[in-house]
């Protein structure tokens, strides 16, 4: 084959980069009283004046609590022969708080439950201990416990009184099986019950 001529290629070259704006160094920021934190204050004191709003900007540090209702149940006697209770004074028009005092209850005094000298969860006012419609009443343990446990045998037995009634029902069931007779007659066999 006879030599080849190669026509050199035609290159057009690229078009020149735009050339970069000259940036002006900045100085490193300074600490100043604008970008530090915001000082939360201690529960009770005063916010400070700031300027401007107030953001928060990362909330990832606040550490999760619930918001529960302060705990009134575990009020202590001065006085350990006496029982408190919380009475609600309102309920029924006031009708349960009277019911109270009839059984026995008197109203505490703040002087009668340990820890009222300090401010908390109870509101003192003319000379009684409430918590929104309860009211802290008091009487003396022994008459307290003795009624729980005259309500504790009651209950008792009319749960066995309950019991003995079924035995005895299933026992007259079984008996009226095994005599001839129609299912009508045999209902009309009941087992005794005093109470009706």
């Amino acid at each position: 084959m006879a030599d080849e001529v190669k026509v050199p290629a035609v290159v057009t070259p690229a078009p020149p980069a735009p050339a970069k704006p000259a940036q002006a160094t900045a100085a490193p920021p300074t600490i100043t009283s604008k970008n530090l934190p915001v000082e939360v204050p201690p529960p009770g004191a005063q916010a400070p004046h700031v300027d401007g709003e107030i953001t928060i900007d990362d909330d990832s540090d606040i550490v999760a609590k619930p918001l529960v209702s302060p705990d009134f149940t575990k009020l202590k006697p001065v006085n350990p022969a006496m029982s408190l209770r919380m009475v609600n004074r309102l309920a029924l028009g006031g009708q349960r708080f009277e019911e109270a005092r009839v059984q026995g209850f008197i109203v505490c005094k703040p002087s009668d439950i340990i820890g009222m000298d300090k401010p908390g969860v109870m509101t003192i006012k003319d000379g009684t201990v409430t918590y929104g419609d309860l009211i802290a009443m008091m009487m003396p343990r022994l008459d307290y416990l003795g009624a729980i446990k005259n309500n504790e045998e009651n209950a008792r037995r009319r749960v066995r009184r309950a019991t003995v009634l079924g035995e005895g029902q299933k026992l007259v069931t079984e008996a009226l099986n095994e005599v001839p007779g129609s299912r009508a007659d045999k209902a009309k066999v009941k087992v005794f019950n005093p109470d009706i």
